[in-house]
């Protein structure tokens, strides 16, 4: 159950939280990337479109090339 909340902060806050809100959803997003990545199964949330054009990122040789690099640091 999501429980909808109202929030407010002084303006001069504004820029900081935004940018705070935006890093830690990039940062959620990409762990949810990488979670479907490993266990090879489209999250329910995602578009098959979406899916399959990762998947092609994802198989393509300059992105396994990165990930064995990464690896190998």
């Amino acid at each position: 159950m999501f429980i909808q909340t109202k929030l407010s902060w002084k303006p001069e806050h504004e820029e900081m939280i935004r940018k705070n809100f935006q890093s830690k959803a990039a940062h959620r997003l990409s762990e949810m990337f990488m979670d479907a990545r490993k266990i090879e199964k489209k999250p329910n949330w995602m578009f098959d479109e979406v899916w399959s054009s990762l998947l092609s990122k994802w198989n393509s040789p300059d992105f396994r090339a990165k990930c064995i690099q990464a690896q190998k640091n």
